[in-house]
């Protein structure tokens, strides 16, 4: 399988203060050197345009803005310093990034002597001469107007429509002895398994960790290191022959399991729900995945259902096309349920044994939207 087309979903934007919907088509194809990538041209067009407009939406709450933005801020900033080192007295572009918090935290925590921040979404003003933004796109013309140590990109990559032209551009300015840490998710597993949380019209690219590899190769680049967790790739690269006929061979397979299993969890859900006899159900993880599988499925039309999430800035709020506020788990809530649905793939076990301990021996059954084969 070469494409796979899931059809209209959710422009998702994050939760917001109402259940409107917009949708656009979604679809997978295999572009060059393996790479799993956005199908609908016009729609990464129209993607790529929104993020130098003024007021820009984050589609995840950024560095900066909430405690988990930092979290993975931090993880970021600690997966280059395991591979690369210390940057103390050391030179950072940053490309990418959204905000000034892991520029900022580079310097005053982690001893950087500059970081250079290329970022069109960048709004904010610095809060030290050793912070300089270019408030643009970074490209092969992007002015630098100084040696660079090591160059950084934190969750950039998926959101660019030429991925190895952006390498390339970054490959460009690496010294012999500098390096390029990238940090992207992981999405073998998650196309493997039909992870419909996977499908972000934002997100261009899917990365593998070989179709990772055989983009740096082209470019000649070659990865030395690695910070790599659940869902997340943390790569250090430094300078190397090219390979211009580096491919990863892979992608087709996880399409096609991709395309299978998307339509077996959206299935699997109707159906237990219709042989269980459950007149209401919860779902625990109030995210992209949920938002495309409830409108996938059409589940509201057949039982009444409860959204639930950990982070108190999502309560009250909506997932497009779904009019049921979201609340945070609570015993009171969650025990008029028949049954309770995880949507995060990466961390349902701590969600479950969390639930267990809030709920206790009135637990009811608890599952997972996006069960493994």
């Amino acid at each position: 399988m070469k494409d796979c087309q899931v059809g209209d979903l959710p422009i998702w934007l994050g939760t917001q203060p109402n259940a409107n919907l917009e949708t656009a088509p979604f679809g997978f194809t295999i572009g060059d050197h393996g790479l799993v990538r956005m199908a609908n041209q016009d729609i990464v067009a129209r993607m790529v345009s929104a993020y130098s407009v003024e007021g820009y939406h984050f589609i995840t709450s950024p560095p900066g803005a909430s405690d988990w933005g930092n979290e993975l801020a931090r993880k970021s900033i600690q997966g280059l310093i395991d591979t690369y080192g210390s940057i103390e007295g050391k030179r950072v572009l940053e490309v990418g990034g959204g905000t000034l918090y892991s520029a900022e935290t580079m310097i005053s925590e982690f001893g950087a002597e500059s970081v250079l921040l290329v970022d069109p979404a960048v709004v904010d003003e610095p809060s030290t001469d050793k912070i300089t933004v270019i408030r643009d796109y970074f490209g092969a013309d992007t002015p630098i107007d100084r040696p660079i140590d090591v160059i950084v990109s934190f969750n950039t990559l998926e959101h660019v429509p030429e991925p190895v032209a952006f390498l390339q551009a970054m490959s460009d300015r690496l010294a012999p002895e500098a390096s390029l840490y990238l940090k992207l998710p992981e999405c073998r597993q998650s196309l493997a398994i039909g992870d419909l949380g996977l499908c972000v019209h934002e997100h261009l690219s899917y990365f593998t960790p070989a179709s990772l590899d055989a983009c740096l190769e082209v470019v000649g680049l070659k990865r030395v290191a690695e910070a790599n967790y659940k869902g997340a790739l943390q790569v250090l690269a430094k300078k190397a022959d090219p390979n211009p006929a580096a491919r990863a061979d892979e992608s087709e397979a996880l399409l096609d399991g991709f395309d299978r299993n998307y339509r077996r969890h959206l299935d699997r859900l109707k159906s237990l729900i219709a042989e269980k006899g459950w007149r209401k159900v919860a779902f625990v993880g109030c995210s992209v995945g949920l938002c495309n599988t409830l409108n996938l499925s059409g589940l509201t039309d057949t039982v009444e259902i409860g959204l639930f999430d950990n982070d108190d800035l999502k309560k009250g709020q909506f997932l497009p096309g779904i009019d049921r506020p979201i609340d945070v788990p609570n015993r009171q809530a969650l025990l008029g349920y028949d049954a309770i649905f995880i949507t995060p793939v990466n961390f349902f076990d701590p969600i479950s044994d969390g639930l267990k301990k809030l709920l206790g021996d009135d637990a009811p059954t608890i599952l997972p939207v996006f069960e493994e084969e």
